[in-house]
């Protein structure tokens, strides 16, 4: 990860030799600051091929008013987090390869409105459960993003 506040450069860069790179600078914590919307606060691993430093293990994400606050692997959001959208709406689960995938919760801008329940390729697939914006809870199996034959809940 490159940064505005500060710049470095690894031994191996220096010596062009990747087996002499000394572990404190194959990972680490710390905070890179891309612009003044963008930044990364949390732990990085030495991507070898490339010689950057990019997000690794638990970090938080900001870019603009969207945050990510969770696991990442070699730079990509993988594992459990939650996502929070400028827009109001929010995900929390899990995700894998950058997308929402298994079990997780999205939530509306409204608060009310969510569904509960299995992802697959960020899109509700599998059994979840919906709640309306009126309330009303709905159950059942989802297909590709669509909820069919869903039976109301009853309290």
């Amino acid at each position: 990860m490159s940064t505005k506040k500060k710049t470095e450069t690894s031994s191996a860069s220096k010596t062009g030799k990747k087996e002499n790179i000394p572990e404190e600078e194959r990972q680490g914590v710390g905070e890179f600051v891309f612009n003044e919307n963008v930044s990364y606060k949390g732990g990085w691993i030495l991507n070898e091929e490339t010689m950057q430093k990019v997000k690794h293990g638990e970090g938080v994400y900001k870019d603009g008013l969207n945050v990510y606050e969770g696991e990442f692997e070699q730079d990509v959001v993988n594992g459990k987090g939650k996502m929070i959208w400028s827009n109001g709406c929010s995900y929390e689960g899990n995700f894998v390869k950058g997308k929402m995938e298994g079990f997780g919760v999205y939530t509306f801008p409204d608060k009310i409105t969510k569904y509960e329940g299995e992802w697959v390729n960020n899109r509700m697939h599998g059994k979840g459960r919906y709640t309306s914006p009126d309330g009303i809870v709905w159950i059942g199996y989802f297909y590709n993003g669509k909820g069919e034959q869903l039976e109301r809940e009853i309290n």
